[in-house]
């Protein structure tokens, strides 16, 4: 019976998440509501709508942070993004999954951790144990998998592999973009 209240509890917080709060046009209200789920959000951050959510208390976002439209985020296995990140839409930030190797198909989880100042371009997939150092760049449609990613590197590709350094002198602050919608 217990498991069974568990497995509810999941789904009702998984449709309130994914079919409500994503879809309400005020980030005011969001933001409150994923707050009051367990989400720690830092100042001047943003979800945009439509961005998909799996357990909100395992998601940690630092300030200044933009997660655009029709994101996926998966807390299962826990989020960890920092400052001044860009996330473009799309993009999927996955941390459960199973061990193929496994005869019954185990559920297994790794962490997600988002420096300072990353970039993570249109239909990036991070997968979990992808840990993204501070500045670092990941090119649309690029799959990182378990893994670091070193300080202000370019990566692209699948998997995602190293192309550059970035040769910048001084981190970015994204700026205070604060629309009524979205």
């Amino acid at each position: 019976m217990r498991i069974r209240l568990k497995t509810l509890s999941y789904e009702l917080q998984y449709l309130f998440c994914n079919y409500f709060i994503a879809n309400i046009p005020f980030w005011f209200i969001r933001r409150l509501l994923y707050i009051s789920m367990g989400m720690k959000i830092g100042k001047n951050s943003r979800i945009l709508m439509k961005t998909m959510v799996i357990n909100p208390r395992g998601i940690i976002i630092g300030n200044r942070t933009i997660i655009n439209e029709k994101c996926y985020l998966d807390g299962r296995g826990t989020i960890s993004i920092g400052d001044d990140v860009s996330v473009s839409h799309y993009t999927r930030i996955i941390t459960g999954s199973h061990d193929i190797c496994s005869s019954d198909f185990r559920y297994i989880t790794k962490a997600v951790i988002i420096e300072n100042n990353v970039f993570i371009g249109s239909g990036g997939i991070i997968l979990g144990g992808g840990y993204l150092k501070r500045g670092c760049v990941i090119a649309a449609g690029s799959v990182c998998k378990s893994g670091e990613y070193s300080e202000y590197g370019l990566y692209s590709g699948v998997p995602a592999a190293f192309v550059l350094k970035r040769e910048i002198e001084d981190d970015y602050q994204l700026g205070d973009w604060k629309p009524w919608f979205i």
